[in-house]
């Protein structure tokens, strides 16, 4: 966040300009804490329910950041097949980290 910002100022800046996608920030739904390898860093993160801006005609021309190298659409339940480090944050998203309670 950059100074002054509040989460909902930052979360449209900065998808706007790692996407190109103008959103609207819906619900808070949770927070989650992980641990930054690289210098030691314990992080805290904010998951919001966000949602394209109406007023936008086009989402096919997502234009990525230089930080990042892809971008992909998914259902949500895909979500639990996701490669990720650190699984904690489907807690913040409401949602189980036992995949056995799945079925």
């Amino acid at each position: 966040m950059e100074e002054g910002e509040n989460d909902n100022v930052a979360l449209i800046r900065e998808v706007m300009e790692e996407t190109g996608i103008k959103i609207e920030v819906g619900n808070k739904l949770g927070t989650w804490q992980f641990l930054r390898r690289r210098d030691g860093t314990i992080v805290s993160a904010t998951n919001y329910l966000a949602l394209p801006d109406p007023q936008q005609e086009e989402y096919t021309q997502i234009r990525l950041s230089t930080e990042h190298s892809a971008f992909s659409w998914f259902a949500p339940h895909a979500i639990y097949d996701l490669p990720v480090k650190d699984p904690s944050f489907l807690v913040a998203l409401g949602l189980t980290t036992d995949k056995s309670l799945l079925s």
